[in-house]
């Protein structure tokens, strides 16, 4: 299975303590360019927790060799994830879920992952 992971979907789990990297080995793991982007800023600009879970999350996706897909330039993260139907989509975010058209990875009840 490939799942592509939505930055909230990222600080999510490590707020909860979901080790979402071990539930979710032996599959392609990706995030899309801009999602990078969004952890970069967050490191720079947000919440002291926010800055400590974006700098854990760049450090997971380079030791665990998360691969990055490309998007166009002129697409937010979002459109990009909403025009990826052959892969799973990992988000929490609402809006972005009735877009997607394929499968969707959310976080369940604080502690554990669904398919839906």
């Amino acid at each position: 299975m490939k799942v592509v992971f939505d930055t909230n979907f990222l600080i999510s789990c490590l707020k909860f303590k979901i080790y979402f990297l071990e539930e979710l080995e032996g599959n392609e793991l990706f995030i899309i360019d801009k999602t990078e982007d969004e952890l970069k800023k967050l490191i720079k600009g947000g919440k002291t927790q926010d800055k400590q879970r974006a700098a854990i999350i760049l450090a997971l996706i380079d030791k665990k060799n998360i691969k990055k897909l490309k998007s166009k330039k002129e697409e937010t993260v979002d459109d990009a994830l909403a025009r990826l139907n052959n892969y799973v989509i990992a988000t929490q975010d609402k809006e972005l879920k009735t877009r997607i058209k394929g499968k969707k990875l959310i976080i369940r009840a604080k502690k554990k992952l669904e398919i839906r």
